[in-house]
């Protein structure tokens, strides 16, 4: 958040200067999309939200000259994560940065967990909160 506060005005001040178009890209999780109501995930929620809101928000007042992308994926491979729905980060960035020049403020990334997203989203609590610690522990 402070980054975006002091990045911004800068690349503004550029964009009047030369016309060059700057741009603000944050990753996060996915978590920060969907209300955590999982006491193991309220922080992380919250502080992931907040980034999101902050890009999205940023984006809006300096459209015009900044173009920002918030970048939310599920599972991306790593040493402690891996699986058949996650990406590698180079799929996550090339999906990202084609959603980018498409004028996306905010994404998944990859095409499939925009889908496992939206799906996830649109389930009642109840049952998102049975299934959930299933999902955590894989």
């Amino acid at each position: 958040v402070l980054l975006i506060q002091k990045i911004m005005p800068r690349l503004a001040e550029r964009y009047e200067k030369t016309k060059l178009r700057g741009a603000i890209i944050t990753v996060t999780a996915d978590t920060g999309t969907i209300t955590s109501w999982h006491p193991g995930f309220l922080v992380h929620t919250a502080t992931t939200s907040l980034s999101n809101i902050c890009t999205v928000l940023a984006g809006m007042k300096f459209q015009e000259s900044v173009d920002c992308l918030s970048i939310n994926p599920m599972a991306v491979s790593c040493h402690n994560v891996d699986g058949v729905v996650t990406i590698t980060p180079a799929q996550c960035s090339r999906s990202s940065i084609l959603q980018l020049r498409q004028g996306v403020k905010e994404t998944n990334g990859w095409w499939f967990h925009c889908l496992q997203s939206s799906i996830l989203q649109s389930l009642p609590y109840s049952i998102l909160y049975k299934m959930w610690p299933q999902v955590v522990q894989k």
